[in-house]
């Protein structure tokens, strides 16, 4: 959000309140998370982390693994521009 690459940023997660607990310890986000269900999680991709590029509320794109850097995003919408 800060190169402005994208207008907004949501978080999906899943886990125990453990899990919960051990990620904030770690990491400080600056865009809000909604919790779900793993089985929501499950029916959405076949692993975990995921980046779904979304416009005008569609799906248009999952990318699987590890989030990509602005950059490397950028360049994957360019790659596919709509």
């Amino acid at each position: 959000k800060k190169s402005n690459t994208v207008d907004q940023i949501l978080g999906l997660a899943t886990g125990s309140e453990e899990d919960k607990i051990a990620f904030y310890q770690n990491f400080t986000l600056d865009f809000p998370v909604k919790e779900i269900s793993s089985k929501t999680v499950k029916s959405m991709v076949n692993g975990v982390p995921a980046a779904f590029f979304i416009k005008n509320d569609t799906i248009y794109n999952v990318i699987p693994g590890s989030l990509p850097s602005h950059v490397l995003f950028k360049k994957h919408i360019k790659r596919n521009e709509l």
